[in-house]
C-alpha cells in the first residue's frame, strides 16, 4: 500500500535522479494507515429505517448493515426496511451495493405464531425484497465475517460477489426446525454447490466448508486475515474499482451475467441480448476505445452534481495526441459547474522519445507542435482553471511527467517515487519549466 504525502518536501539532486529521503522529511510527512481501508461513509438519509443501517460514499457506493442485535434476525420490520431501500434505489440507482450478511436467519420467535398462509406470504415478501435490490442493476457485494445462517446465507446468495472471513459460520439449518429454506435457498444453494452438496448441507444442517464453497462458487473468496476489517476492506476494494466504471456499461454487464442464472433461458435469445447491449454501449461514440488507443483512461467519480474527473496515463511517454486530449479535459473541467476537481495519476517518464525523434528528423513542424501544445497544457493547469487539480505520483515522474506534476496545485506521491530530468542525457535542455520549478523547490 502507499503512504501518501503532499509534495512540500526538499528535493535533492543526485546525478539525473531526484529522490525523497526519509531522513530529511521525518517531520514533514503525513502518514495514514491504509491496512484495512474503507472509504468515508455518511448516512444515506432515508427516513424510517429501524433495523437496517444505510450509508453511502461520495462515489455512490451504498452500504447496508442489518441492525437487529445480537444476531440480526430477519424480522418483518427489517424486510420493510429492505423494501424502503429498494424503492429509494429505483429513484437514485447506486453504482455498487455492499451488504453485510452477518445474519443468523429469520426471526423464529415471530414466525412460530404464523399460519401456513402467513408463512407463505412472509417467504414471498423476503424473496421479493431481495430481488428488488437486484433489479437496480447495480452489482451487489455481500460478505460475512461471523455467520451467514439460514436467511443470512440466502441474503448472501442474492449477492453477485461473495466474501467470507476465515472463521465465518455458513449454514442452512432450517430442517432442524421442521421446515426448509424459503428465501431462495432451495434453488440458489444447488446452483452454487451442486444438488448433492446442497442437500447434504441442508438435510444434515452441517457447516459449509469455506474452501469447498470457494471451489464450487458459493463464495468468491475467503479472506484469510482473521481481522473482520480485512473482509470489509476487501468488499469495499472491489466496490471502489467498480464505482469508477461507466454506470450504464456496468449495469448492462451485470444484467447479462445474471441471465446465466435464469433457468431455461434460450441461448439464441441470450446471444441476441448480448449483441444488442454491446451495440448500446457505443452510443455517444466509442470513447473508451479511443482513450485506450491514446493510452489514457478517464473516469467520472461521485454523484452527478458533484463529479470528480479522474485521468490516468497508461504509457510512460506522452505524445501530442494525449496532450490534445488532456487540454480538452482541462477545458471541460473548468466549464462544467458540476465538476469539482481533476485528479491525474500514472507513471510518466517524459515525452515519447521515438515519436519525437521521428518528428525532429522527418517533420520538424510536428516536433514544434508537440512543444507548443505541451507548454499550453501546463500553462492552462497553472493559471487557466479555478478548479483544484491533483496529481497522484506512482513509481516514476520524469521530464514531461514531472512537468505535469509541477503544474498541478496538489502534489501527492509515495516514499519510493523517483523524480528525474534526464534531458541532458539525450542532448537536450530540461524543458517543461524544469529549470524554473526545480530551483524553487530547493537548493540549486
Amino acid at each position: 500500500f502507499f503512504l501518501f504525502f503532499f509534495f512540500s518536501l526538499l528535493l535533492m539532486l543526485r546525478g539525473s535522479t531526484l529522490r525523497l529521503f526519509s531522513s530529511q522529511v521525518t517531520n514533514r510527512v503525513g502518514i495514514r494507515s491504509c491496512s484495512y481501508f474503507v472509504p468515508p461513509l455518511k448516512d444515506a438519509n432515508i427516513d424510517g429505517l429501524n433495523y437496517l443501517k444505510l450509508s453511502k460514499t461520495a462515489s455512490q457506493i451504498y452500504y447496508l448493515e442489518p441492525n437487529n442485535p445480537p444476531v440480526n434476525a430477519l424480522r418483518s420490520e427489517m424486510l420493510s426496511d429492505f423494501e424502503k431501500v429498494a424503492n429509494e434505489f429505483e429513484k437514485s440507482p447506486p453504482r455498487c451495493i455492499v451488504i453485510r450478511c452477518d445474519v443468523a436467519g429469520a426471526n423464529i420467535v415471530e414466525m412460530q405464531a404464523q399460519s401456513p398462509k402467513e408463512s407463505e406470504d412472509y417467504a414471498n415478501r423476503a424473496k421479493a425484497a431481495f430481488r428488488k435490490l437486484r433489479s437496480t442493476g447495480a452489482p451487489i457485494i455481500g460478505f460475512t465475517t461471523k455467520f451467514a445462517i439460514g436467511g443470512g446465507l440466502e441474503l448472501l446468495m442474492h449477492s453477485d460477489i461473495r466474501y467470507s472471513g476465515p472463521k465465518a459460520i455458513i449454514q442452512a439449518p432450517e430442517v432442524e426446525l421442521d421446515t426448509y429454506q424459503s428465501f431462495g435457498g432451495t434453488y440458489l444453494l444447488p446452483r452454487y454447490l451442486t444438488s448433492g452438496l446442497a442437500l447434504r448441507a441442508q438435510l444434515k444442517s452441517e457447516n459449509i466448508d469455506p474452501k469447498l464453497a470457494v471451489q464450487h462458487g458459493l463464495l468468491t473468496e475467503v479472506v484469510e486475515d482473521p481481522n473482520p476489517n480485512a473482509t470489509i476492506a476487501k468488499a469495499f476494494e472491489d466496490a471502489i474499482v467498480i464505482a469508477r466504471k461507466k454506470p450504464s456499461v456496468v449495469r448492462k454487464n451485470v444484467q447479462m451475467v445474471r441471465l446465466s442464472e435464469t433457468p431455461g433461458e434460450n441461448l439464441e435469445d441470450v446471444c441476441a441480448k448480448e449483441s444488442k447491449g454491446f451495440g448500446e454501449t457505443f452510443e455517444g461514440g466509442a470513447l473508451g476505445m479511443r482513450r485506450f488507443l491514446e493510452k489514457y483512461r478517464l473516469e467520472e467519480w461521485g454523484p452527478n452534481d458533484k463529479t470528480v474527473i479522474h485521468g490516468e496515463f497508461k504509457a510512460l511517454g506522452i505524445d501530442t495526441t494525449q496532450i490534445n486530449s488532456f487540454i480538452d479535459i482541462v477545458k471541460y473541467v473548468e466549464e462544467k459547474d458540476n465538476v469539482k476537481a481533476l485528479f491525474l495519476c500514472g507513471n510518466v517518464s517524459g515525452g515519447d522519445i521515438k515519436k519525437l525523434y521521428k518528428a525532429l528528423t522527418n517533420t520538424p513542424s510536428h516536433f514544434s507542435e508537440f512543444l507548443e501544445k505541451e507548454y499550453l497544457w501546463h500553462e492552462m493547469m497553472r493559471s487557466g482553471t479555478t478548479k483544484p487539480l491533483f496529481y497522484f505520483g506512482g513509481s516514476i515522474l520524469g521530464g514531461g511527467g514531472l512537468g505535469v506534476f509541477n503544474s498541478t496545485k496538489y502534489k501527492i506521491c509515495s516514499p519510493s517515487t523517483v523524480f528525474m530530468m534526464p534531458e541532458i542525457e539525450l542532448g537536450a535542455c530540461p524543458d517543461v519549466a524544469g529549470t524554473y520549478d526545480l530551483a524553487r523547490r530547493g537548493s540549486v
